[in-house]
């Protein structure tokens, strides 16, 4: 959404609108907000990207970002000890993939409630 008095003659001469990315985008996506975890071995082998960015469809590259920073920290929180925060995590007990998943069935979740309300406004 943007402002119409930004939209008239003279303001902008060049109006591009860019598409929500594809299968392999989303991976690519996925691959660069993962790329810290995976060199520090913070997630479980079992984590196919592959298969996170067949169930993303439809996500753009902020939202995928945001699902793995909210996955990434939900994940962090359940492993800290809060009588012993200085306890450090073992890498072998943070396990992404059920995580993962799960934020992003919600986030579909979600996006078909908001669809639904969305139609029935209109």
């Amino acid at each position: 959404m943007i402002d119409e008095a930004l939209l008239r003659p003279g303001r902008l001469e060049v109006h591009m609108e860019i598409g929500l990315p594809d299968e392999k985008g989303r991976l690519q996506i996925i691959r660069i907000h993962t790329n810290k975890m995976r060199t520090n071995n913070f997630m479980g082998e079992d984590v196919s990207l592959e298969d996170l960015a067949e169930k993303t469809k439809n996500f753009s590259g902020a939202e995928i970002e945001g699902l793995v920073k909210s996955a990434t920290s939900f994940a962090f929180n359940k492993q800290i000890d809060a009588s012993n925060p200085t306890k450090p995590l073992e890498a072998s007990k943070v396990s992404f993939t059920i995580i993962l998943c799960c934020f992003i069935y919600f986030y579909l979740f979600l996006i078909f409630i908001l669809i639904y309300y969305r139609s029935k406004l209109l």
